[in-house]
């Protein structure tokens, strides 16, 4: 299964970042419309910044990434990882800073960011899937 993860070409995961970013925008949208629903316009802000810090995120990793692989450095995991765990940091610090200094918009935050992890791990399956179908040749 990881092999097939490894197989994913460029065009692939540009399909599958516009596919977040349309995804992103459209929770985001219900999420602000069933917070004004039910009074609580904050809650669904925070889950737009979430989505978009989320967001933001992903296309940081896909652009080391890209730069890891470009690069003549025989050494790539370690600028990437120390890269990603530098970028995981500031996010769950700023998700946690929200939840400290505004609850409301703090706890939508988590709720976009995970909304988009969720969204992520479903879009990466599904790319992974119809790849190896395209290997294999026939259904799954």
């Amino acid at each position: 299964m990881l092999q097939n993860l490894t197989d994913l070409a460029i065009p692939e995961i540009a399909a599958i970042a516009r596919r977040l970013a349309f995804l992103a925008l459209g929770l985001a949208v219900v999420g602000v419309g069933i917070g004004l629903l039910v009074h609580e316009a904050v809650v669904g802000i925070g889950v737009a910044v979430g989505l978009s810090l989320a967001f933001g995120n992903f296309q940081r990793v896909v652009a080391a990434v890209v730069k890891a692989s470009k690069s003549d450095n025989p050494n790539k995991k370690r600028p990437l990882a120390m890269n990603t765990f530098a970028r995981l940091g500031l996010v769950s610090v700023i998700a946690l800073a929200l939840v400290y200094f505004v609850r409301p918009l703090g706890f939508g935050a988590l709720v976009g960011l995970a909304l988009f992890e969720l969204a992520l791990l479903a879009n990466v399956t599904v790319a992974v899937l119809r790849s190896m179908k395209a290997h294999t040749g026939g259904p799954l």
